[in-house]
């Protein structure tokens, strides 16, 4: 039985095995009680960015509750890391409204979506064979793959999906080129 630490740890072993570095939404709720694994992601060089502190829904909460969600995980990831979070931001569940959207672009974040999800966090789990059917007709030039650190499907099969994209010609941004994309213009 996978627990969500097992998963996390073998897919931060597998992305350092592999060379790749990987932007990695946080939720402040699970830094704070992971010091130790948030640590790892900032040295290993992992690009971080914000993913709420309690994962609601966005789109249902008022702006203040909003910014609340927005800052205080910002500030438990500074505390935790000594580091700041890049200006980006997933919003839960992938929900986006205007209203949020005007909101988060005042606040001064990016608002970073995905272009192939596998549904990786769904029963059953996903099969390799899920994983290239979904990759088969979904992978293209700056894609960005929605992966889930909790998932037992995911940590048994990163490896295998960095080796599929890279068999079809496809590299993975550097962490320059995932901070320079994700940065708000000014």
């Amino acid at each position: 039985e996978w627990t969500k630490a097992d998963c996390t740890l073998r897919m931060l072993d597998t992305l350092k095995e592999k060379q790749v570095c990987a932007t990695l939404f946080l939720q402040g709720s699970v830094l704070a009680n992971n010091r130790a694994l948030a640590e790892r992601m900032v040295r290993d060089g992992h690009v971080c960015a914000n993913h709420t502190m309690t994962h609601p829904d966005l789109t249902a909460c008022s702006p203040a509750q909003v910014r609340q969600e927005l800052d205080s995980c910002r500030q438990v990831f500074r505390e935790t890391t000594g580091t700041d979070m890049i200006m980006a931001m997933r919003p839960p569940y992938g929900r986006l409204s205007p209203k949020l959207a005007l909101q988060r672009h005042r606040m001064g974040y990016r608002c970073i979506h995905w272009s192939i999800h596998t549904a990786d966090y769904a029963e059953p789990m996903p099969t390799w064979e899920d994983y290239v059917s979904t990759l088969g007709w979904s992978l293209s030039n700056g894609g960005i793959l929605l992966q889930h650190d909790f998932s037992p499907a995911t940590a048994e099969n990163l490896g295998n999906i960095i080796d599929h994209c890279r068999s079809k010609g496809f590299r993975f941004a550097t962490r320059e080129e995932i901070i320079r994309c994700f940065t708000p213009k000014k």
